[in-house]
């Protein structure tokens, strides 16, 4: 005769759309464990879902998805190493019965005043902050970098809202690569911004970067570094899957340049 574990599901939403409900989308990456702490013999099923509007792009989707599965293989790390997920929970659960202990003990005149509880949570549980700058930061810039539990390294970019929001022209995935396939060693890159590797990454992309200079060809760069061509060009790709640099013909001392992000009028 089977043996049926009780299965507990537990679901955390960190995104919506600003749209009806009938024109959203769920997007999510289920993950199933084992709790060995909290109850033993218990199974634990977690989703972290992100609501967005129907009309979205196909990218779109798989970019929210490898998103909801990159944090939710770091929690399932952490919960397996010291049961970081059974902790945050109960301090969530218990933020929340507290709040509903207070709802019900107050007049139904009175409870209109009271906040939702979202706030007292992020200030308890380090999983709902988390949670919650992924949210803001994926909508403000299109790029997460953040840290679970001090711990372990999660990051990630929507390139379509990371490169608007530099005021370039949006691209996904599929049309970066297809410039990737354009570029030849005599372009050049121009970063975006000040760009340096977290202390694990590649060594080499640090070295490039110190060579990183908007007069300089790819291979220019690749002489001055010592770095192979290829792989150059694979550190290239992976600074414009990043929205970290663009690229462009090297700069020249005979051309003439002007900017175009803010047209002014000429002084006299």
């Amino acid at each position: 005769m089977p043996i049926h574990r009780p299965v507990h599901c537990t679901v955390l939403l960190i995104g919506t759309a600003m749209a009806a409900p009938a024109a959203s989308l769920f997007f999510q990456f289920p993950y199933h464990f084992q709790l060995t702490r909290a109850s033993e013999g218990s199974s634990t099923i977690f989703s972290i879902v992100f609501v967005l509007p129907a009309s979205v792009d196909s990218h779109l989707v798989e970019s929210f998805q490898l998103l909801s599965k990159k944090l939710a293989l770091a929690i399932d790390s952490l919960q397996t190493q010291r049961g970081y997920f059974a902790e945050q929970e109960r301090i969530m659960r218990s933020a929340l019965d507290e709040f509903e202990a207070e709802v019900s003990s107050r007049p139904e005149s009175d409870q209109s005043f009271l906040n939702i509880p979202w706030d007292t949570i992020r200030g308890k549980s380090a999983l709902a902050e988390l949670l919650t700058k992924v949210f803001m930061d994926v909508g403000r810039t299109g790029v997460v970098q953040v840290f679970v539990d001090n711990f372990i390294e999660v990051g990630f970019c929507v390139q379509s809202r990371a490169l608007a929001h530099a005021h370039l022209t949006p691209k996904n995935r599929a049309e970066i690569d297809r410039i990737v396939k354009k570029i030849r060693p005599y372009h050049g890159i121009l970063l975006l911004e000040d760009v340096w590797p977290s202390p694990d990454a590649n060594p080499s992309v640090t070295l490039l970067l110190k060579h990183c200079e908007p007069d300089r060809s790819i291979l220019d760069m690749s002489t001055a570094s010592g770095i192979p061509l290829l792989q150059v060009f694979l550190i290239v790709r992976h600074l414009l899957l990043w929205a970290r640099a663009v690229v462009v013909y090297p700069l020249c001392n005979t051309n003439v340049y002007s900017s175009a992000t803010l047209p002014k009028p000429l002084g006299r």
